[in-house]
């Protein structure tokens, strides 16, 4: 009972967390953002707000995060530039990688197969479990 119990919970828990990061900004996460930006002295950062807000009018939380993650990238180059007064400092370029390839149908079909698996062997330790507590029962 208790293999098939977590596995119930991991499954909830992954779907749950699929879901929130895919569902919409709240408001307050998006007038946070906006606070920070505008706080700035920073022209860029605040044209790159703009850009982003007219590309994206509602985000999901996942594309704030990335977004907020390269404002502050942003900012800390700034603020690095007034203390040092080395207006020549800039991001290091992150390193572009071969983009991913794409699976083949072997690759997807062990996949579909290990997740039947994986859903066959849930949904048979649960009836196990009820089918043991009616026995219990009568």
């Amino acid at each position: 009972m208790n293999s098939s119990f977590v596995m119930i919970l991991v499954c909830i828990l992954i779907v749950g967390v699929t879901f929130w990061q895919n569902s919409p900004a709240s408001s307050s996460e998006l007038e946070s953002l906006v606070s920070r930006v505008n706080q700035s002295s920073s022209e860029e950062v605040k044209s790159k707000l703009v850009l982003f807000l007219k590309e994206i009018p509602n985000p999901s939380r996942q594309e704030l995060s990335a977004f907020e993650a390269e404002v502050d990238q942003i900012l800390v180059i700034d603020l690095s530039r007034k203390t040092t007064g080395d207006n020549t400092l800039v991001a290091k370029e992150p390193e572009i990688s071969e983009p991913p390839k794409k699976q083949t149908f072997i690759e997807r079909l062990v996949i579909w197969f290990f997740s039947l698996f994986i859903g066959t062997y849930a949904i048979w330790s649960l009836y196990r479990v009820f089918r043991r507590k009616k026995e219990d029962q009568l």
